[in-house]
């Protein structure tokens, strides 16, 4: 069934033209990616779907009863709202009773009569359950203090928040705007089975080439004006998509051999042309064009970067602490409801909790909220009713009228947190000695839950922060590159080629050929009439772009990437990708962009349970890795890391690496006091044996298949041989284990020398 059909619709900025007459029809049930390069029309296409923009020309046609919610790339919020009143702040019935129920608890003397009046409405219209899946999603999204200010949380917070908003709202189509921003992988993880299960039409811009792979069943590229649709997800896009290049390319072969036929004919300066003529030339014109237009802009250049000695960069027991307000940092309350240094929460928005029989509309002096973070019953009432002290409770007189709406509005109220004194701070560790030496060639992708420390240590490592404990050393051929995520403004009044040429006029490639500041922007997506267009012209993602040129082309040989997928195109990222692994410096990336660390990095840094994790492989290693138990090597305590993680799996090696401190304390992952690792005598006789032993069971393994290929009409003799075989790949797969829990060991005792 068709929810929404676009028809001839066109769209220009100044001289470009977005969209040309594009047409499209979205049935229910579908679920679309929308791609194309940084300035295509993407995002506006997008706005026009959700109504907020209109097109030049062109209509659509929406079906009367569809709802749509559109969450923007950049959403706006007020700075005053608590987080669940920016959840609940919709234009849905269910989802404004909860707003106005949620603002009455947020004034310092609710009104009882509005609350229960309220709670009625909310229970009439069944509206409980939007309140506790909001709940659900807020903390699956690592949001669980609902009471903060929105104006006190960080960017990356507002936007979970956001999205935790567009997720809850009714509606049969949602239209999201780079969805995956400002996660961490696991909640990428988490919001791929949310919409993959959500009953919706969906319609999303997004850069996460497997966030598409796992969720959009349709692709529309937007490139040149024109909407192109394939049908299935972003692999079966490339698919097709190769065979419409294919296509194209013998279509624009046929092109230029007419061209040249045509070219012949206007060079023999026919004499005499009449309109047949004058129409040949026009054609020759139009041909012209089109084998002009028709190629693309991409070049293949070598990486230009200067000379890298043996010595890179060396950390030795990092740690770097930050300061808070010491309510941010003390940990939750205890039973008794109060704080860990002794003293009473401080929390009452209408006095102290002695108090708070007095001013109860609905109920209750029993702190029973006791600063649960998602506000909801606290705690229960004793079997007496009586407040904790010892004073009588007032009862509000509408409880009388319905005591479980009455109940349920007073387990929903919650108590808010005063404004914090900003000379009460506390000192809260972020790294604790980290200590790693980069190689040459390391192709490192760091990764972990926001706020664990990921863009700080790189930080330290880039030498961007300098007030840290430990020691750092820079090697003296070392030059760095550092795309961060937080890029300052650029110069607007000034043009592309000239901001490039401000860095340099050409790099050298180690080949010694020169590449011109022009050849490396049309690499990059900027043609030659492109090159000279005003910076303030270009959209946000191409002013990313060209910041992201204008870091290559100090030909650094050591690069540092700070999320360099955010608000990039799919196709810079491969060229970017492909940039990366002809670099031939070490290259050291935080990315929550799982196909981006597949394809570019050899080992993870991972924050997780307290602690700095290293593993070798890719991104998909990493998780299979950590799908079999086997824990990485610690590089370093990270106390932010992992507040909320479950305990760390372990494996029979992951459990003799904790003992021995690789992994610190075994069960927890809680690393403990460094100290100097060594083999065993027997691991060491093991390490020197493990890969001819390897190597014999595989050729054991070898002449088992042998056997079964002969003994194919022998039915005792076949199950015999598998049998055997079984056996044998059981103790390969033992032995395995063991190489990599070895070399790790021995990785980690090499470090310390």
């Amino acid at each position: 069934m068709n929810v929404m059909s676009l028809e001839n619709i066109t769209k220009s900025y100044t001289e470009r033209v977005l969209l040309d007459g594009v047409n499209l029809g979205i049935q229910q049930g579908d679920k679309i990616g929308i791609i194309g390069v940084n300035g295509a029309g993407k995002t506006t296409l997008l706005r026009i779907i959700a109504k907020k923009e209109v097109p030049d020309s062109g209509e659509v046609i929406q079906r009367g009863n569809i709802r749509t919610h559109y969450l923007p790339q950049n959403p706006e919020f007020k700075e005053e709202h608590r987080v669940l009143e920016q959840v609940f702040y919709g234009e849905d019935r269910k989802i404004q009773l909860l707003y106005r129920y949620q603002q009455e608890l947020d004034k310092g003397e609710p009104s009882g009569e509005k609350i229960i009046e309220l709670s009625g409405k909310i229970e009439d219209e069944n509206a409980w359950d939007l309140e506790k899946e909001a709940k659900a999603i807020l903390t699956r999204l690592g949001i669980t203090d609902f009471s903060r200010r929105v104006g006190d949380l960080s960017g990356g917070q507002r936007k979970r928040i956001a999205l935790a908003s567009a997720l809850i709202q009714p509606s049969e189509m949602l239209i999201l705007d780079e969805p995956t921003n400002h996660l961490d992988n696991e909640i990428i993880d988490w919001l791929e089975a949310y919409l993959k299960e959500k009953q919706t039409t969906l319609v999303m811009v997004t850069h996460d080439r497997y966030f598409l792979d796992r969720i959009a069943n349709r692709i529309l590229e937007v490139e040149g004006g024109n909407l192109y649709s394939y049908e299935g997800n972003y692999t079966r896009y490339l698919e097709e998509k190769a065979v419409r290049e294919e296509k194209n390319a013998r279509e624009l072969e046929k092109k230029k051999s007419l061209y040249k036929s045509e070219l012949e004919w206007i060079r023999a300066g026919v004499q005499g042309r009449g309109t047949k003529q004058k129409a040949r030339i026009q054609r020759f014109d139009k041909l012209k064009e089109e084998k002009d237009g028709g190629e693309d802009s991409q070049m293949e250049i070598s990486v230009g970067s200067t000379r890298l000695g043996k010595k890179v960069i060396e950390g030795e027991n990092i740690s770097k602490s930050f300061w808070e307000p010491m309510e941010e940092a003390r940990k939750e309350l205890g039973e008794d409801g109060v704080a860990t240094d002794g003293e009473k929460a401080k929390h009452d928005p209408v006095g102290t909790a002695k108090e708070k029989a007095k001013h109860e509309p609905v109920g209750t002096a029993i702190e029973k909220a006791k600063h649960d973070p998602v506000g909801t019953a606290g705690e229960e009432l004793g079997e007496d009713d009586v407040a904790a002290d010892g004073e009588e409770m007032q009862h509000s007189p509408a409880e009388m009228t319905s005591e479980r709406t009455a109940k349920r509005a007073a387990n929903r109220t919650t108590e808010r947190t005063e404004e914090k004194k900003q000379d009460q701070l506390i000192e809260t560790p972020l790294i604790k000695d980290f200590s790693y030496t980069v190689l040459p060639k390391d192709r490192i992708g760091i990764i972990g839950e926001n706020g664990s420390g990921k863009t700080t240590l790189i930080n330290i490592l880039g030498g961007k922060i300098t007030d840290f404990e430990g020691v750092l050393e820079i090697g003296e051929t070392v030059n760095i590159g550092f795309y961060a995520q937080e890029m300052d403004p650029l110069p607007e009044d000034l043009r592309v080629i000239d901001y490039i040429r401000r860095e340099r006029e050409y790099i050298s490639t180690k080949e010694g050929k020169k590449i011109t500041a022009s050849q490396m922007l049309e690499r990059f997506l900027f043609p030659p009439d492109a090159q000279w267009t005003l910076i303030r012209k270009l959209s946000g993602g191409e002013k990313r772009r060209l910041y992201l040129l204008s870091i290559l082309m100090q030909a650094p040989n050591v690069l540092f990437l700070d999320e360099p997928t955010n608000d990039l195109d799919i196709k810079t990222l491969s060229i970017l990708e492909e940039y990366l692994e002809e670099f031939p410096g070490a290259v050291i990336s935080v990315s929550h962009d799982r196909y981006f660390l597949d394809r570019t990095v050899d080992k993870i840094f991972s924050f997780e349970a307290h602690n700095i994790y290293e593993h070798p492989g890719n991104y998909s290693d990493y998780l299979e890795r950590k799908a079999r138990g086997a824990v990485g090597a610690v590089l370093g305590e990270a106390p932010k890391a992992g507040r909320h993680a479950k305990e760390q799996p372990g494996t029979k090696e992951g459990k003799a690496l904790a003992e021995k401190g690789v992994a610190g304390n075994a069960g927890n992952g809680i690393a403990g006091k460094s100290h100097q690792l060594k083999f065993s005598y027997k691991e060491k006789r093991e390490f020197e044996t493990i890969d001819q032993d390897i190597s014999a069971i595989e050729q054991e393994l070898e002449a088992i298949e042998r056997d079964i290929e002969n003994a194919a009409e022998d039915f005792q003799k076949l199950q015999e041989l598998l049998a055997m075989k079984a056996k044998k790949e059981q103790a390969l797969e033992e032995k395995m284990e063991r190489w990599v829990y070895l070399n790790e060991l021995k990785d980690t005792i090499e470090r310390q020398e």
